[in-house]
Formats: structure tokens, sequence, C-alpha cells
């Protein structure tokens, strides 16, 4: 190790203070000290020990019978800490935390178990002011007995004056945001426990008036009885959330709880939402049709395959269902124009995203939404059923087409029609090591030749998809027109083409 790999005494004194160690080595010496952290830190050398102005991040763990120390050295004076409780015998983690360090904190994280000890303790070290301090997190690290999370885990705002970022994970969170002015983020979980039901949601959404960013997942507990039907009006006024720019709503385990709360809000500033359902939603009512929220103003009907709703005035989208061959469309604008991305997912029996099938009836209702302003697209098909209606139906409607990405079954010589010749001019860079795909940097050759004149990289194919033959290889060069190939990797197969055409 060399000289700056060292800690310095007064933390090295710290950290011992805190590490249980047999009686025949409890001794001062500095040597003793660093081989007692040697063997609490499981990677030494990764440690970079500096002053103490220098550090940037602190993870205090409570594992067996020792904490562990964990420091990484940056350029600036932020301090990061995290401190996860594993064990309830333990002293708390606050000589860590004394004073001279707390103007230095910028995000402090709890992993919280069980045991009132670990509340009782983060409570402690919440109990004096961070005026530095930006992001502050609570989640609980294992299921367990949550009687000791009953009361609301508060911080006086008084604290944490400049905070811009607060997450609360199955643990029950304060009702009133609007108290802490500086703060922008906000993300509430609860899956694990602490539900609340729909009026104390909507009571909490209308405290986040200046909140930027709301993540809100698994909330409302399953078979929460929601206070309007289907059809009713509603009740109270809508909650006018003028800053937020980001919304996301993840309550796929109960149908309804997304677009409830999604009738409820006005969101003038919105620019990207990403919407996780039940798939009954999409498939017995056109989801987010009946909300007159200005927002979302044009909804595409509905088909079995589920709707692909279209926010004009939302800079990105994302929308998925789980279940069957529903379909997710995401799209950003950029300067060079909006990108969009077609993705189907589904969830087998064991709950694992699998890829669905693009259908017929799913295709028109893309054909619906792309226009010339597409320039990214990823299609996941059937290529023996759809290439012709891809290549005649979706290519002409996007002469913007970019980027392209085209996985799915069925077999690569469908697509590689030399009826339907994507010409371009291009050379392939061979793939890395772990790489799934293939993609190249394409030119056309002269727009008239192809139905895609502006497309600059083609992605065909992954290790999963396996539709290629050796069929493909008499047809490659003269249907894609490649004249400099180093690498191509189609499906199943690698092919090295050394040569020019």
């Amino acid at each position: 190790m060399g000289r700056h790999l060292r800690l310095p005494d007064e933390l090295l004194l710290e950290v011992f203070d805190y590490i249980y160690v047999p009686s025949d080595n409890h001794n001062t010496s500095t040597g003793t000290i660093e081989r007692v952290v040697r063997a609490v830190c499981r990677r030494w050398y990764e440690l970079i020990w500096a002053t103490p102005r220098y550090w940037r991040a602190i993870q205090v763990c409570r594992r067996s019978k020792w904490l562990g120390l964990c420091l990484s050295r940056a350029a600036s004076s932020n301090i990061s800490v995290d401190v996860t409780f594993h064990r309830a015998d333990l002293p708390g983690p606050h000589l860590v935390l004394q004073a001279v360090y707390k103007p230095l904190i910028r995000s402090l994280f709890f992993a919280l178990d069980e045991s009132a000890t670990s509340t009782r303790d983060s409570c402690h070290i919440l109990s004096s002011s961070f005026p530095n301090l930006e992001r502050l997190s609570f989640s609980l690290s294992v299921a367990g007995n949550l009687k000791h999370f009953s009361s609301p885990l508060i911080v006086s705002p008084r604290l944490i004056p400049n905070v811009q970022e607060l997450a609360f994970s199955s643990v029950s969170f304060p009702r009133i945001f609007s108290q802490y002015r500086s703060l922008r983020v906000l993300k509430l979980s609860a899956w694990w426990g602490h539900h609340v039901t729909f009026d104390e949601l909507l009571d909490t959404l209308e405290t986040c008036k200046y909140i930027e960013e709301l993540i809100l997942s698994g909330l409302l507990r399953s078979g929460e009885s929601l206070p309007e039907g289907i059809d009713e009006p509603l009740r109270r006024p809508k909650i006018i959330l003028s800053h937020l720019c980001s919304l996301t709503l993840d309550h796929s385990h109960e149908s309804f709880c997304n677009r409830h709360i999604l009738s409820h809000l006005h969101l003038p500033a919105i620019v990207a939402l990403e919407v996780t359902d039940d798939v009954s939603d999409f498939r017995r009512r056109e989801f987010l049709d009946e909300l007159s929220n200005d927002t979302f103003a044009t909804l595409l009907p509905s088909d079995h395959s589920g709707i692909l709703p279209f926010l004009p005035t939302i800079a990105e989208v994302k929308l998925s269902a789980l279940g069957w061959d529903d379909a997710e469309l995401s799209g950003r604008n950029s300067a060079s124009g909006t990108a969009f991305k077609l993705m189907l997912s589904r969830q087998d029996s064991q709950d694992q995203p699998t890829w669905g099938m693009l259908t017929s009836s799913c295709l028109e209702s893309l054909i619906r939404i792309i226009s010339d302003k597409v320039t990214r697209m990823h299609l996941n098909v059937d290529f023996g059923r759809l290439a012709a209606q891809c290549f005649e139906s979706i290519f002409p409607a996007t002469p913007r087409l970019e980027s392209l990405v085209l996985t799915g079954s069925g077999k690569l010589d469908c697509v590689l029609d030399a009826s339907r010749p994507l010409a371009f001019s291009t050379s392939l860079t061979a793939m890395k090591p772990g790489d799934n795909v293939a993609e190249a940097t394409l030119a056309p050759l002269r727009a008239s030749e192809t139905l895609v004149p502006g497309l600059k990289s083609l992605r065909i194919g992954d290790t999963e998809s396996r539709f290629c033959d050796v069929n493909v290889l008499k047809d490659v060069h003269q249907t894609l027109r490649i004249r400099d190939m180093a690498g191509l990797h189609l499906g199943s197969l690698d092919l090295c083409l050394m040569h020019k055409t």
C-alpha cells in the first residue's frame, strides 16, 4: 500500500471503537487497527484514504458483530452516508456522524430492519441539523414486524432546510410535504406494508404543489375500494400540480388504481409520464379515455391487443401493461424530432417479463401514431406474418427514421427480401463481448432506392430470436448493399465477412 492509502488516526480510532475485537487484540496501535479495518472492509484496495474534507461516500453497515466503514475519495467535499441496520444489539452509528461532518453531508440513506433500535437510531441521527442535506431516504430492508413504523418518520424541515429529494419505501411517511420548500423529488412506495387509503393519498398529493418529480408505487392495498365508481363524476376538485414535470405510477397489483389517481390530477407542466397497470385496465376500458384533464387530449381507440395512448402535449411517454400482448409506447422529444419506441411485454406465471409479438391490429394502431417526426423505432414482430406490413405500411410513414431495431420470430430472409431492398452503404463494426445484437451506423446510397432513406442505425435480432438461417447469406450483400463489413450478428449466427463487395 502506498502512503496515500492510510486512514487518519482519528478515523482509525473511530472505526476501532465500533468493531468487535477479541481482548488479546484490543490495543490502539496503528498496525493492529489497520488489520482490523482490513478484516471489515472486503475490498481494501478500493478504499482511498484522505482527510475528511475529501470524503464523498460513507457506508455504515451493521453486520454480524462489527460495523464496516467504506470510504471513496472524490474531488468535492460532498459526503453521502448509507446506514444499514442488521442487528439490534449494536450501538448506533451516531459517532460517525459527528457534528463536524454534518455540514458536509449531502445524502443520507437509511435501510431499516423491523426492530425498534433502527428506528430509534435513525431518529437520533436526524435530531440535529443537516444544513446541506439534499437527499434523504428511508426503506425497509427486510419484510417483518412493522409495528415500530406505525408512526410516520417525520424530520423537521428546520433541520433539513435544503432537502431536494425524499424517499419512503414501506415505512410510514408524513402526510404533508408542502413545508419542505426546497423539495423537488418525492418517491413513495409501500409494496411491503404501510398502504394508504385513496383519500389519504389524495390528501398527501394536495401538499405536493412544488414537487417536480413524483413516483408512487404500490401505495394502495390490494382490494382497496375506490371512492368513485368507474363512470361516476369526481366528488372533489382536481388537484393542480403546476410544477410537476415527471410522474411515475405503478399499481399493477390492482385494477383501475392508476386511472383513478390520474383522473384527480391536473398536470399542466407534465413532460414525462410512466404508467404500469394491470392488463384489465387496458382490456375493459379505454385507459385514460374519459379523463377531462387537458393534458391528455388525444387517445387512440383500443383493440384486442391493448390501446396505444398518444399524448401530444407530452415529451416522453411510457405505458406498459402486464399480461397478454399489450403494447408499450415511449417517445422523447429532441432537437432532431420525436423518437418513439414500440416494445411489447407480457408477464408469465413466474412474474418474469417476456417478449410479446406485434399483432396486426396493434400494428394498425401504431401506424395511426407514427408520423414524419419519428426518428427511432424498435419492432418485436413475427417476421413471417408481418414483414410485408412493416415494410409497406410503417416505413413509408416514417421518412425521418434514423434508428431501427428488429427482433422477433420467423426467418430473417422475410425481412431481407430483395423485392423490398434497404439500400445502405456502411461499415459494420465487430461486436464487443457480451453484446446481444449488432449495431451498424448506416448511410443511404440514394433516398429513392430505399423505404427508409435516413436510416443510420440498424440492429437485427438478438440471442433469443434465432430467426436466421444460412439462406440469409446469399442475399445479405445484395439486399443491404453493404460495402465494408467487418462483422454482423444476426440472431444465432455470427458472420465474419472481411471482404468488400
